[in-house]
């Protein structure tokens, strides 16, 4: 038929709506958080930074949707190379879209990648606040917010987590090297 090779199939339907019959298997509901732990003990749920991960495969509801979220935190932090000059900002969202694109197994079409390039670029010139405030607005948050994390980073085994990865890092270099020769 020519469709999407990858639609997720997401139809929704409204169980209490009058037009449909629906069906109660059983009379024993849960909560999500139940729902949850029952999918931790058991060892099905995924990590704590499963949703930053880069996927070849989309996970969520459509290719679509996965490669806006994933540009969209690209977007972000790229807009500071491109402060008063939108074309150029354009072209770098757009290639970035491209990019990732290509890691899907069927990627998307192009007039999909122009659509999704051009919703991420058109809020950000016209509704962020970084873009709107310039270059200075965007550093003085920038400090402020890596200080904020400085300051909670030494709390809860901040500093002492760092000490321990430099020196894990330093002994597997080592250990590269001494493999090397």
């Amino acid at each position: 038929m020519g469709g999407d090779p990858a639609y997720p199939g997401r139809l929704i339907k409204n169980p209490f709506h009058p037009r449909w019959i629906t069906h109660w298997l059983h009379g024993k509901t849960s909560t999500l958080n139940t729902f949850g732990a029952i999918l931790t003990a058991a060892g099905h749920m995924p990590g704590r930074a499963w949703h930053n991960q880069r996927r070849r495969t989309p996970i969520g509801y459509s290719r679509n949707e996965t490669l806006f979220h994933s540009v969209r935190h690209y977007a972000y932090r790229e807009m500071r190379h491109h402060f008063g000059d939108p074309d150029s900002y354009r072209a770098a969202i757009t290639r970035e879209v491209a990019i990732r694109n290509a890691d899907f197994g069927t990627p998307l079409g192009h007039t999909e990648l122009g659509h999704i390039s051009r919703s991420i670029t058109d809020w950000t010139i016209n509704h962020s606040k970084m873009w709107n405030d310039g270059p200075t607005a965007y550093n003085t948050t920038f400090s402020a917010i890596q200080a904020a994390r400085g300051r909670k980073g030494g709390r809860k085994g901040g500093l002492a987590r760092g000490i321990a990865r430099a020196s894990a890092s330093r002994q597997l270099h080592a250990a590269v090297e001494v493999a090397a020769f």
